[in-house]
């Protein structure tokens, strides 16, 4: 059933393919209605007002079980979106809009084709929308070593960008024998709603690479870097994203939550 004609697209206007992922975050899913998704992805338009939904909410398990099996939904589901006949293979672009755990949004970005242009969209929390601010202080990142490790066997990189990831809570196996960097904001404190700007994320996106590029250059071609994410959703996925297949080492992404202690490690990302 499609949308009544004041939906459609004018003639004439680009067109995107947009991919909804929705999961429940402490127990609460937010819905993302399709008004505004039209008013984020402007002056471009969906080929489709319902888009693509990877809908995860009714996956009835928790911790691992539930990453893996949200896994393999994301795979199947995206490995249906590049299939022939799809509009994605028309629009030649993607519009996405994500909001689930920290793993699954740096799993999806892996598993998104590398030539199809993706937009990544911010749900605001001051004006409960999707769409970029123009305005506001452009932020600045920086990268750091905080602890040096005994050997280059385990190496760990800590986001600290919607709130501080304290050494202290790393978990036990990131001990004194392991290298500890940290990538933050360099003009103001973590905080939630530091996301304001496309370019922001952007100017992340270089960040996170020249990270990768020192890492791999001081401590040459380690095989996993252990992730550790206080992060919007939009950073979480290109922290998926921007790894490159086969030179990239691996990431072990850690999720935390209180009731099982923390920091632990629940999915690996580029593993070869």
């Amino acid at each position: 059933m499609k949308f009544a004609s004041f939906m459609q697209p004018a003639s004439g206007r680009i067109k995107k393919t947009v991919v909804q992922l929705k999961a429940r975050i402490a127990r609460q899913t937010i819905a993302i209605p399709v008004a505004q998704v039209i008013k984020a992805v402007a002056p471009r338009c969906p080929a489709d007002a319902k888009g693509h939904l990877i809908d995860l909410t009714a996956i009835n398990a928790e911790g691992k079980a539930f990453i893996e099996e949200a896994a393999r939904c994301i795979k199947q589901k995206l490995e249906r979106l590049y299939e022939p006949g799809m509009d994605v293979h028309e629009t030649r672009h993607i519009s996405l809009f994500a909001l689930a755990p920290m793993p699954l949004l740096v799993y999806l970005a892996s598993q998104l084709s590398n030539k199809v242009p993706v937009d990544v969209f911010q749900r605001h929390r001051d004006t409960e929308d999707w769409v970029w601010k123009v305005t506001g202080t452009p932020v600045e990142y920086r990268f750091d070593q905080i602890r040096e490790g005994k050997g280059n066997d385990r190496i760990a990189l800590a986001l600290s960008l919607s709130g501080k990831i304290r050494p202290e809570a790393l978990p036990a196996n990131i001990d004194e024998t392991s290298t500890v960097y940290e990538l933050t904001l360099a003009n103001m404190k973590p905080n939630p709603t530091y996301l304001r700007q496309r370019d922001d994320l952007m100017r992340f996106k270089d960040a996170y690479q020249a990270a990768l590029r020192t890492i791999a250059r001081e401590r040459g071609q380690c095989d996993a870097i252990h992730l550790f994410l206080a992060v919007p959703a939009p950073v979480a996925v290109f922290c998926g994203r921007e790894i490159l297949p086969k030179v990239d080492p691996t990431l072990v992404v850690h999720d935390y939550d209180k009731r099982w202690g923390g920091f632990t490690p629940i999915i690996e990302v580029n593993k070869v």
